[in-house]
């Protein structure tokens, strides 16, 4: 059995949440509409 450190497990853990969303935002744009996405997005970055 391999086993990884835990700093490639956090990689591995940040690599899949962060690539399921960036994967996801481009429908998300399309169903809820530019405008409704762009005001949402960038209350959720202040």
């Amino acid at each position: 059995m391999a086993s990884y450190s835990s700093t490639v497990g956090f990689i591995f853990i940040f690599n899949l949440i962060v690539g399921t969303g960036a994967l996801t935002l481009p429908a998300v744009f399309v169903k809820a509409g530019w405008c409704l996405s762009l005001i949402v997005i960038s209350i959720l970055a202040l």
